[in-house]
């Protein structure tokens, strides 16, 4: 199952006869191709990815949430994962910040002539 169309959150949960459809169908193999952090957002595919994960089908890199911990039918992943990229945001422009200003000698303009600072 290709989720192109699907990596919207609450998608699923306003069409989830697009899942049911899909699992039901599938005779022998289940193969979804998709980014998992993104599907993890929606509460109906978290619940699927993570029976996925502790029955043994996952292949791929790690989830990056704990598959143990109840799944929150009212959702709000997004707001998490949206608060630690604006940290992750904020921590990357200090760090670029810090390494702009790091080789600027405070002195450089010192000796520029700025006539509109002249008070005449």
């Amino acid at each position: 199952m290709l989720t192109i169309s699907l990596e919207v959150p609450g998608l699923a949960e306003k069409h989830p006869s697009v899942l049911v459809v899909a699992v039901t169908r599938a005779q022998a193999l289940f193969i979804i191709v998709s980014d998992p952090q993104v599907l993890s957002l929606d509460p109906l595919w978290r619940s699927f990815l993570n029976y996925i994960y502790l029955q043994g089908g996952w292949t791929g890199p790690d989830i990056t949430w704990d598959p143990n911990i109840p799944v929150d039918e009212a959702g709000g992943y997004d707001k998490d994962v949206r608060q630690i990229a604006t940290l992750d945001m904020n921590e990357f422009a200090r760090r670029m910040e810090d390494l702009a200003l790091a080789d600027v000698d405070e002195d450089l303009d010192a000796n520029v002539d700025r006539p509109w600072r002249d008070v005449e």
